[in-house]
């Protein structure tokens, strides 16, 4: 293989292919790179642009990719999320057909209904984020378009959630098949927070392998009660 220190000759066959070899791996390697990175991209794009009116200004979903999401799916009403919280006002046209069977745990067998004294209470709120009927052409998009979600009524109308009902409107939506319990409410600007009714039913829903979600606080320098709980 002296050819390949000899001075280059054109007019050498063999000189003429490493040169040419030479300048296909060069040219080869910015191509490489760019199928790799592209690759490494995901194949599909969001695409799925819901037509309620208000999901324009609902900046928060895009925030967490769920337009991409909804590429994928749009939920089931097969899961049960459970709302524990002021109840849920059942008429509000946006959660028609987004509601199961829920629990009054300030007045057991009593009405689930959000009756917040100053217009809907937290748990009509949360519930609209969560799974208000989407791609309807009103109103917002929900996270999820096909959910049921369980009103667990925990707190009064003037906004008073005490632990006992707290814990047993938890221990209600464990045992009634709840797959994800969302608790949105701030307990600890309440009295009787921290509240070991609160937190055993907390650690029975996860141990029966609940997903419990809570407020980590909205604004404030530290993680609210009960999001700073473990697990």
């Amino acid at each position: 293989m002296n050819y390949l220190i000899d001075p280059v000759d054109l007019k050498d066959r063999r000189h003429l292919l490493v040169i040419l070899g030479t300048l296909v791996i060069f040219f080869s390697i910015p191509l490489t790179v760019a199928l790799v990175q592209q690759s490494r991209e995901p194949t599909s794009r969001a695409v799925t642009t819901p037509n309620d009116p208000k999901f324009p200004t609902q900046w928060n979903l895009p925030k967490i990719r769920a337009p991409e999401a909804w590429d994928v799916t749009w939920g089931s009403a097969s899961i049960k999320v459970a709302v524990v919280d002021t109840g849920i006002m059942s008429t509000l046209a946006d959660l028609q057909g987004q509601l199961g069977p829920g629990y009054n745990a300030i007045t057991p067998g009593g009405s689930t209904e959000d009756d917040f004294l100053i217009g809907w209470g937290l748990g009509t709120k949360i519930a609209s984020v969560i799974g208000a009927q989407t791609n309807n052409g009103q109103a917002i998009a929900g996270t999820a378009w096909y959910i049921t979600m369980l009103p667990v009524k925990v707190c009064t109308d003037m906004g008073l959630c005490l632990p006992a009902d707290v814990a047993e409107g938890i221990n209600w939506a464990t045992s009634n098949g709840a797959q994800i319990i969302n608790i949105s409410m701030r307990l600890d600007a309440q009295r009787g927070y921290p509240s070991p009714e609160v937190e055993a039913a907390i650690a029975n829903a996860v141990s029966a392998g609940v997903l419990v979600v809570a407020s980590a606080g909205g604004g404030y320098d530290y993680v609210a009660y009960p999001a700073r709980l473990p697990g």
